[in-house]
């Protein structure tokens, strides 16, 4: 693949940021009275593009599907080098992966598949059945997978945590970039942490535990043990001190963990949007890429809540 000029690229993706569903217009579709009206609030903007003249809000999927799409597609004629879009197209090849895997064994249609990465649904439906045969990062956890339904073993959490574990130790092995690493250790640690607030036993967290991340088993035993300060005392220095704080909070006052969910969501961006005036290297188009990965998050989360008739505050907290 041949690559374009990296001040080209950087200078292309900060003018493409102005395009972007602001805040403003997101919290205008929070208010909305009814899901018809946020739905018509996010198609005065280019989001999905055209073809979508008659789509309801119960269409708002189809919309996501259409835009991620097409951001593939920026990303492979744009990407820096050919590992770029591998590996931020590399969390869709997990899943479809996964899906090819759970669809040959419980035949499932195919409109949960995500928009193809590097590798094609087909060729990923054609692993599944033997037929087909794929690199090894993506082999190795459906045969993993496989065995876990041929041994009757197979939950939705067992499943979900092999190509999870794969999917991590795979990125962790080829991302270069620092910032980027740090990001993806941190949120390895926020699935742990999470997993620790929610588990009903040790046992149950050690199932789902990622490796690859800051904090250890044994700081996660302290917060499955309701350990609070032990906790903090063990993390004051690592980035995810802050999340375990937040879940502490969250969990004495009885509530959803939804402002640890938030803050695990957006490290990230806000990481990335204090390095926001850097315009060489990557950092412009790792920021622009999780620009419009949240934007397709948020619009999925709020059209999914007006159709469900949610609190507007709630859908601002989230």
């Amino acid at each position: 693949m041949a690559h374009k000029d990296i001040v080209f690229i950087n200078g292309l993706v900060k003018s493409r940021e102005k395009y972007l569903i602001g805040e403003e217009r997101f919290l205008r579709m929070a208010d909305a009275p009814s899901a018809e009206e946020a739905f018509r609030l996010l198609r005065e903007t280019d989001f999905g593009g055209e073809g979508f003249s008659e789509a309801a809000p119960a269409d708002f999927e189809k919309l996501c599907v259409a835009e991620q799409t097409v951001f593939f597609e920026f990303l492979k004629e744009y990407s820096p080098d050919d590992r770029f879009f591998a590996l931020f197209a590399a969390r869709n090849d997990f899943f479809n992966a996964e899906f090819a895997v759970r669809q040959k064994n419980l035949r499932l249609s195919d409109d949960s598949y995500m928009p193809e990465g590097v590798y094609s649904v087909n060729d990923l439906k054609g692993a599944a059945e033997g037929k087909v045969n794929v690199p090894s990062h993506l082999s190795l956890p459906m045969r993993e997978a496989q065995a876990l339904f041929d041994s009757g073993k197979a939950s939705g959490a067992a499943v979900s945590t092999v190509f999870l574990r794969a999917y991590y130790a795979y990125m962790l092995k080829n991302v270069k970039n620092a910032d980027w690493k740090a990001f993806i250790e941190y949120e390895i640690d926020a699935k742990n942490i999470s997993v620790a607030f929610r588990a009903s036993s040790v046992e149950q967290a050690q199932s789902l535990f990622l490796s690859g991340g800051k904090v250890s088993e044994k700081i996660l035993a302290l917060i499955l043990s309701d350990e609070q300060q032990k906790a903090l005392d063990k993390t004051v220095k690592l980035p995810c001190f802050d999340l375990i704080k937040t879940g502490f909070a969250e969990k004495r006052s009885g509530g959803a963990l939804i402002n640890l969910e938030r803050m695990a969501n957006g490290y990230a961006m806000s990481m990335l949007k204090e390095k926001r005036f850097e315009t060489d290297g990557l950092i412009p188009m790792l920021l622009y890429a999780n620009y419009k990965t949240n934007e397709i998050k948020n619009v999925r989360l709020v059209m999914s809540m007006k159709l469900y008739g949610a609190d507007a505050e709630l859908i601002k907290r989230r």
